[in-house]
């Protein structure tokens, strides 16, 4: 391989314009190898997170037999609670349902008592009743034997002549 350099003569103004355009599009040496140490380091960084991340990875695979025990102990226990709790609620509602039976006989009891209190009236009442028509039939009858004497009377004092006593 060959390589031609020349030298020519380039005023300062466009030599200037020349390596700020050069620069622009180029990356420096100095800042290649920057770029390339940078990588390297970076490298380096992942490897080790990666070796750690294995490390980690083959520790949590170790115990995965223990999470799975870990977890289904949990889980027993969840449910363990969620079903004692729904016994508890159980136990609970029985308790006031017991209680709301108890009321309701001793209401029943009340009712079935004043019923039969209602009932002695009732029959009472109809008793009475029954005793009040008598009663007024037999008073009709009275009056009506009354008003017989009184027309008996009246129609005897007619027959007979008045007399002063």
């Amino acid at each position: 391989m060959m390589r031609f350099v020349g030298r020519v003569l380039v005023p300062a103004r466009v030599r200037r314009a020349f390596l700020s355009r050069l620069d622009a599009r180029y990356v420096t040496q100095a800042d290649h190898r920057q770029d390339v140490r940078n990588i390297r380091d970076e490298f380096r960084r992942l490897h080790r997170e990666t070796k750690d991340d294995r490390r980690d990875d083959a520790a949590a695979y170790a115990t995965k037999e223990s999470a799975k025990d870990i977890a289904k102990a949990i889980a027993k226990d969840v449910v363990k609670d969620v079903v004692s709790a729904a016994v508890k609620d159980a136990q609970r509602e029985n308790q006031s349902l017991r209680e709301e039976i108890v009321a309701l006989r001793a209401e029943v009891r009340a009712l079935k008592q004043l019923t039969a209190t209602v009932n002695k009236a009732n029959d009472q009442a109809v008793k009475g009743h029954r005793l009040a028509e008598r009663t007024a039939e037999a008073l009709d009858h009275v009056l009506q034997n009354e008003v017989r004497v009184w027309q008996a009377i009246d129609g005897l004092s007619a027959q007979t002549p008045a007399t002063n006593l």
